[in-house]
Order: structure tokens, then sequence, then C-alpha cells
């Protein structure tokens, strides 16, 4: 309520909410949506909903509440969309590169499981890498560095994998190496000095893939410092200070699988809200109150173990069957980021309801492309909105989807790593 009525005031607030936003909401978003429209005496300024405005959720969805929110999409949505994306020194359209006489071939090496252990779920990165990159049009083959990358147990099976990785690359001459590199090497498997030794031998770009860049992870960026590295966290500390920023793309999101999504599943939706993911940024809080609906729901909130977690294939199922799907990337109070599972969900054409605050408006404008949520509350009336006023979702989803395949698609990002590496022609 405090900042309903910081904004009620009008010039006189700015300063209050600018306070607030310290404290969590996103400093861009509250100018645009709420300080803008009053110094400009906007008079459709008094019908923008401001955070946590919407009051406590109860177990139908309010018909003055749902007056309220229609009133608020009418005005967002006749405002024109601010974004120009980012340059192209992060990420952003790219002419087609053109074809050469024969297909860059690119050699993936990740690991299969999260942090090597196979005990926990299976990564998206390798999945989403290897078959994004075969779309692009390379010859791709992969290489599953579990043994022989993080917390590594038996030494004489590192170094095993080791000798294996070096045949490939000596036998099949990659044009590029992709490599998951969000951790530091140590001297019984992959590190920085294995790597410069063997492109002495064999010649071929290094293209580190970078998941986890800023505190408290270490300076992965800066330990690598390969050709070119790729980076998800446009804001990072680490890659702001990295010594050879022409070395860097920072991505909105992974180069995904668009050929993995279930496109019937997508047009037959039959799960209201979903959430599914690590169980962590409060998750479980924000998730609370969307339980207490009647509407279809789908929470898997997990350790990563794979016991407890869907496998990839029924876990882009479950979205693609979603209509809403909500997700955070707030990491701390100087730190956010763009999580996969929000441009998962755009891919999806489900509605992406993401935390107040969070990096994401960066690439996507919010209203037109998601939907920004302070609390509990607003995830179940938004949710139970939502799916009483499809012609507004479907708007909201069509437009991301549009934005994501202009700017941001998988092809986009193929391109603009071999452009920067110079094969692009």
């Amino acid at each position: 309520m405090a900042l309903s009525n910081a904004v009620r005031k009008g010039a006189s607030g700015i300063k209050k909410i600018l306070r607030l936003a310290r404290k969590g909401s996103g400093v861009e978003h509250l100018y645009r949506c709420h300080v803008r429209p009053y110094l400009k005496r906007d008079r459709r300024a008094r019908f923008i909903l401001t955070p946590g405005s919407l009051g406590r959720a109860g177990r139908r969805l309010a018909p003055e509440i749902e007056h309220q929110i229609r009133r608020h999409l009418d005005t967002v949505l006749s405002m024109p969309t601010r974004l120009a994306p980012p340059s192209m020194n992060d990420f952003g359209p790219i002419a087609d590169f053109k074809r050469r006489d024969k297909p860059v071939k690119a050699l993936i090496v990740m690991s299969k499981f999260i942090n090597g252990d196979p005990f926990q779920i299976e990564s998206d990165f390798c999945f989403h890498f290897t078959r994004s990159a075969k779309a692009a049009g390379m010859e791709v083959k992969n290489f599953y560095s579990d043994r022989c990358t993080y917390n590594i147990k038996d030494t004489i099976l590192a170094q095993k994998h080791l000798a294996e990785l070096q045949g490939i690359i000596v036998k099949d001459a990659p044009d590029i190496v992709v490599f998951d590199g969000n951790f530091i090497g140590c001297s019984e498997g992959i590190n920085s000095e294995w790597w410069a030794t063997l492109k002495q031998k064999c010649r071929f770009n290094l293209v580190t893939v970078i998941g986890d860049c800023y505190p408290p992870h270490q300076d992965y960026l800066a330990y690598w410092k390969s050709e070119l590295s790729v980076v998800f966290c446009r804001k990072s500390i680490y890659a702001q200070k990295y010594s050879s920023p022409k070395q860097l793309i920072i991505a909105p999101g992974l180069p995904f699988s668009e050929d993995a999504l279930d496109r019937e599943a997508t047009e037959n939706k039959d799960i209201v809200f979903s959430c599914i993911g690590s169980a962590h940024r409060n998750r479980h809080e924000f998730c609370s109150r969307v339980k207490k609906t009647k509407l279809t729901t789908k929470i898997m909130l997990h350790t990563r173990f794979k016991k407890e977690a869907l496998p990839i294939s029924d876990y882009i199922n479950t979205t693609c069957r979603s209509k809403i799907v909500f997700n955070t990337g707030f990491v701390d109070r100087e730190t956010s980021i763009v999580t996969f599972r929000a441009v998962e969900a755009i891919l999806c054409k489900a509605l992406l309801l993401e935390e107040e605050g969070v990096a994401l408006g960066d690439y996507f404008t919010p209203w037109h492309h998601f939907i920004p949520v302070y609390n509990a509350h607003e995830i179940a009336i938004y949710t139970q909105f939502f799916d009483r006023n499809e012609p507004y979702r479907q708007r909201i989803v069509e437009e991301a989807f549009s934005m994501h395949q202009t700017h941001y698609s998988s092809k986009a990002f193929w391109c603009t790593v071999l452009n920067k590496l110079g094969l692009a022609g």
C-alpha cells in the first residue's frame, strides 16, 4: 500500500517510489509505468495498477478485480512497446550467415547431468546446444564430460576420458568446440592449461558457456578466457570488467531446440498454471496461493535429483500444455538473471508471470510480453484472470513469441557465434 500511496501523490512521491524500488521493485518498470505518466499528466495513468494493489486472492476472482485488470491491460497495451533490442555486443538481430562449401563442424563438450552427477537431472545445456546447432545447419557431435569436469572422484577414469576427448578433436578437427565452463578446472581433469596446450596442437575455436556468471560463484569467465565466451547475466560484474568484451556474448537464454517443443500440446493446453524447477528463490511461497484456487495446476519444486523431477522431454511437454507459467530470476539485491524457464515459457506460448524487478525486462517489455508479479496473491489473481480471459492471454503470448523469434532465436544465437569467430562466410 505504501507504493500505491506514493504513486497517487504524483511527482511529490517520486523519492518515496525510488526508495521502495531499491527494496525490490524494478526501477525501470516503476518509472515507465508509474512516474512518467504522472509527470506528463497522462489521464490514462489513473488506470495503471501498482505492485501489490490488487489485495488478497480469493478462491474465485472478484468481478471488481477482473474489471480493474481489464482496464489496466487495455491502457498499457495501447501504449507502444519500449525496446530497441540489446546491442550486437550483447545479443540481437543479425543477417543470416551464408552457407560455406562445407558445414561448420562443432563439438559440444558438456556434462550430461547437472554438476556431472548421474543422480541429478539431465543438463538442459547439452540437450539444447546439441540439437539447436544441428538445426542451424552445422555438423555436430557431442562428448559427455561428466567424468573429467565437475567433482572428479576417479582420477584414472578422468584421465581416460581426457585422452578420449583429445583423440576425437585430433581426428575430427572441429571448427568450434562448445564447452560448459561453469567451474574452475583442476589438475586431474579439464582445465585452462589443458585447453591451451590442445589448441596449439589442433586449430579450433573454443566457445566457453558459463551459466552462473555472478557472485557468489567464482569468476569462471576470467579463468577460461577463450576465443568466445557466452554468459546469461547482462549486469554481471564479471562481464562488465572482462578484459576482452568483443569476445563475449551476453545472451538472453540458451539456444533452445525448438524442434523439441510439442506443438500439439502448445495448441491444446490442459494445465492452467505450472511451476517446475528447483525449490529456490522462494518459489514455494510464491505458489502458495494459486494452490488454493480450484484451477488445474502442476507445481513440482525439487532439489535437482532425478527421483524428484521430470525428464527434460516431460518437462517441455508440461510447459507446452500450460496456459500460464511462473518464474523468478531473483538472485540477491544486486543481481537477477533471465532463467531459461522464462524463454521456454515464451516459446511454448505459455503466459509468463515473472517476479517484479528482475532482468527479463532487459529483453522483453512488461505487460506486452510478460506479466510482472509482486507476491503470491498477484500470482493467484492473474492466473484466475487470464484463465477466464483468453483473448488477453493470447495477445500477450503471441507478441512475446514474435519478439523472441525476431531477435533472440537459436538461429540468431548461432549466427552471432559464427560471425564473431569469422566462420560465417
